[in-house]
């Protein structure tokens, strides 16, 4: 059997794009093909067409595979792990194809290295090889929680990193996506390089900044968690509306101090939040927002250890992405976010 798919399954397949494919059963008068999977129950029945080849869209089924969620423990970045994996971020998934004709069959299995992105534009699959998820050069800001991300084509027992004064050697770095916190609240050391020997590495540029603000987590769409602290000066605003009312007639109008008796009344909190001095970087970081699908506020304080229960998802309000360069090579922007609507009832 001639079987290819599109990308080839040499890359990094996104999750959530078409990805096809399309074989030639090397059995006569093939009648039709049954596809399966490893992860969950589909069966999927495929006929041929008049040349003989099958074509099926297998990002159909990709989009199933993941929860956009992160769940993967902040405490697990305290020393002595410094490196843990994603298991969320990407799987290999085995795709079983049987073709049968009208007297017997064959079978073949597509390996499939699947990862929680999406390709947008011009952007090219991943590849898969050591290398980066998240920016080369990053901001990250003192007592927050904050990460990196990256990947290791397979797994590595000698691996390197390189924190602001300190080099970690002898790590193991497993196949996959794997994770390094710079700052899980109280420890915060900034990630110069990551490597696994002399011929390997991933040069970082970080840029530290300690001071205190609104701070906003979110899965950007090329799978990798961003992180941004928006200034301490925010505007609030809070809209309440009522439930319905209920009509007082059951009394005389002497009686009665109140002509309606209000059963509820339900409250949404919006945020506008600030970015002012970007540098470019730092703009195009803020700027994967408005493709997320997933976004948290932190509610913990600034040098406290992190958890994920301290970080409360929000929704994003802000569709476009606004920026106003003030000099050369500096911008500002704003976003807008909605908290969780509070339903108040005292019938």
């Amino acid at each position: 059997m001639t079987i290819t798919i599109t990308p080839p399954t040499d890359k990094l397949i996104s999750a959530y794009n078409n990805s096809i494919i399309e074989f030639i059963s090397s059995l006569p008068d093939t009648t039709h093909a049954i596809l399966t999977n490893d992860f969950n129950t589909y069966s999927i029945k495929l006929s041929p067409n008049s040349l003989n080849t099958i074509r099926f869209n297998i990002g159909d089924i990709n989009k199933y595979v993941f929860n956009i969620v992160d769940n993967v423990p902040i405490s697990l970045g305290a020393y002595s792990n410094i490196t843990f994996k994603d298991w969320d971020m990407q799987k290999e998934i085995v795709y079983t194809i049987t073709v049968y004709n009208a007297t017997t069959s064959e079978e073949f299995y597509v390996y499939v290295n699947l990862m929680r992105y999406v390709i947008q534009d011009l952007h090219e699959y991943q590849s898969a090889n050591f290398h980066s998820i998240s920016p080369i050069k990053y901001t990250y800001f003192k007592g927050f929680p904050f990460d990196i991300q990256f990947y290791a084509n397979i797994e590595y027992s000698d691996g390197v990193v390189t924190r602001t004064g300190y080099v970690y050697e002898g790590l193991n770095y497993t196949q996959g996506v794997n994770r390094i916190y710079i700052d899980n609240g109280l420890s915060n050391e900034a990630i110069i390089d990551i490597g696994f020997d002399v011929y390997e590495y991933i040069i970082y540029t970080p840029k530290t900044v300690d001071c205190d603000g609104v701070y906003l987590k979110w899965l950007s769409s090329d799978g990798s968690w961003r992180y941004w602290l928006f200034n301490i000066k925010h505007k609030e605003t809070i809209k309440a509306k009522s439930i319905g009312k209920i009509f007082n007639d059951w009394f005389e109008p002497l009686r009665s101090q109140s002509p309606s008796i209000e059963i509820g009344r339900t409250a949404e909190k919006t945020m506008k939040l600030h970015a002012t001095g970007l540098e470019p970087y730092e703009r195009d970081n803020i700027a994967t927002l408005i493709t997320s699908p997933k976004v948290y506020l932190y509610k913990g304080k600034k040098g406290e250890l992190a958890t994920l229960e301290k970080f409360y998802e929000v929704e994003l309000l802000t569709n476009s992405f606004v920026i106003n360069e003030y000099d050369k090579n500096r911008f500002n922007t704003e976003i807008e976010i909605l908290m969780r609507e509070q339903t108040i009832t005292m019938t």
